[in-house]
């Protein structure tokens, strides 16, 4: 069987996957890159470490912290509680004025698997915690070869309606503002760090925007002095319905056409 397997996934990926010289990794914060950029253009690859894990709060300043502790609080039944996050928690008191929105998701109080070590994470795509605790640790150990693979290309991206540092309630224009500058500094400080580790690793940090922004407002956005490492860019693609991604994969398509190609 895992002959057949390897078989069929070396067939993949010189027939079926997009071509290119990285070896492409997910950092999060959600589900995306995977589901619309990897899984159709890469479909030989097997799932990451940060592929499915919900990780707006915390984003890469929590990616940072779990690297810097060698993964610890991700391999033992104990290492997880079985709870509320409070993207969820119909409790959570947020008190909106008439000029703010809730960055709550609209379907309240499910449970999920969350680790103790980082509050802010939940295991939204993984229910069962004896599944998680067999297969993590292989992610695990995979994902640290990635940190130092000559080859590396990390995608990450933020989104505009996502909370950061467990803050629920924006003003009704999402804080936009704030919240790029938050991604463009997390974003460089995880790419210093990371130069600490490897100089050859490259970074991709994404800011995904609705399908309809007015993308001419960025025409003249600015971004400051960035690592060589480091390239950033926006997309367009929020507030689609949700069976709706064509959409979606065109524009994934178009972002890893420009960077991640051969």
């Amino acid at each position: 069987m895992i002959f057949k397997q390897s078989i069929k996934n070396l067939y993949i990926k010189i027939f079926k996957a997009e071509k290119t010289k990285y070896k492409i990794v997910s950092l999060g914060s959600g589900c995306d890159i995977k589901l619309f950029m990897i899984n159709p253009l890469l479909p030989h690859y097997r799932t990451e470490f940060f592929d499915f894990l919900w990780n707006f709060d915390g984003g890469l300043v929590t990616v940072r912290k779990i690297i810097e502790a060698n993964f610890k609080g991700f391999s033992d039944k104990s290492d997880f509680y079985f709870g509320l996050h409070p993207k969820w928690d119909s409790s959570l008191n947020l008190n909106l004025k008439p000029n703010q929105v809730s960055l709550q998701f609209h379907d309240k109080d499910i449970l999920y698997n969350i680790p103790h070590q980082y509050p802010e994470i939940a295991f939204m795509h993984y229910s069962d915690l004896e599944w998680i605790t067999e297969n993590y640790p292989k992610r695990i150990e995979q994902f640290k070869k990635f940190l130092y693979a000559a080859d590396t290309y990390f995608v990450y991206y933020r989104q505009y309606d996502e909370p950061i540092n467990s803050n629920y309630i924006n003003e009704k224009d999402f804080d936009l503002d704030s919240k790029l500058d938050f991604w463009i500094r997390e974003s460089i400080e995880f790419s210093n760090f990371l130069k600490n580790l490897n100089k050859k690793i490259k970074i991709l940090s994404l800011f995904a925007l609705p399908h309809d922004f007015k993308k001419n407002t960025l025409s003249n956005y600015k971004f400051p002095e960035t690592p060589e490492n480091l390239s950033f860019d926006f997309t367009f693609y929020k507030g689609l319905e949700p069976e709706d991604h064509e959409p979606i994969k065109r524009e994934m398509k178009r972002v890893f056409d420009k960077y991640l190609v051969i």
